[in-house]
């Protein structure tokens, strides 16, 4: 009878260690998740508000210098051209006119989606402003 009660209760420490190991680390990755978010969309606003000022000879050169293996920078025009890309020749690129995070920028002033990026197989968060 010991045994089985001492058996029990290891059981349910293991399971409440295991649920409490696995709902601490969704804590985390969701608080890391929404920080990385948040310095997305600083990023875009800081953008944003030097876009236009600065000639556009430097401003592609500012751009290559935000960019990073983990932030990819691409400058939309309103209809969906693409005007830079950090990853790839912005000319051979497909309108992005379709893509929600655009078509929520042009209607709401922001747009963000998390999607499934096969170019990265990936999940990556997309922000537009």
């Amino acid at each position: 009878m010991k045994n089985s009660l001492r058996f029990s209760l290891i059981y349910v420490g293991v399971l409440a260690a295991l649920f409490a190991v696995y709902f601490t680390a969704r804590v985390f990755e969701n608080e890391m998740s929404e920080q990385q978010k948040r310095d997305l969309r600083e990023t875009a606003s800081l953008i944003k508000n030097f876009y236009g000022q600065i000639p556009s000879e430097n401003f592609r050169k500012n751009l290559d210098s935000i960019a990073s293996k983990r932030l990819r920078v691409t400058l939309v025009d309103r209809d969906g051209m693409v005007l830079y890309e950090s990853d790839a020749k912005a000319g051979k690129m497909e309108n992005h006119r379709s893509r929600p995070e655009i078509m929520d920028a042009n209607s709401k002033g922001i747009g963000e989606n998390l999607r499934y990026s096969v170019t990265l197989n990936a999940q990556v968060f997309y922000f537009a402003e």
